[in-house]
């Protein structure tokens, strides 16, 4: 039996969000991830494969539920440039 997650997916996100926004995706290191979410390494790759799943995931949910706000827009001009 897998064991239940101990953070909340949600902040998470929200964290990688900003960071990726600020930052770039190409600006974005695994360890500025780690630092920023608090998270391990390891259990980011366990819970989102890679960066750019996770950049991914995060560029969908804004994308799903686009509100306009400097950060969101930072962030689909980062997709745009970045990937």
């Amino acid at each position: 039996m897998a064991r239940p997650r101990e953070f909340d997916e949600a902040q998470v996100l929200a964290q990688a969000r900003s960071l990726f926004a600020l930052q770039g995706y190409n600006g974005t290191s695994i360890d500025d991830l780690v630092k920023s979410t608090g998270l391990l390494r390891g259990s980011l790759y366990k819970a989102f494969g890679s960066k750019r799943n996770l950049f991914e995931l995060v560029l969908t949910q804004v994308a799903d539920r686009f509100e306009a706000s400097v950060e969101n827009l930072d962030l689909l001009t980062v997709a745009l440039k970045d990937l």
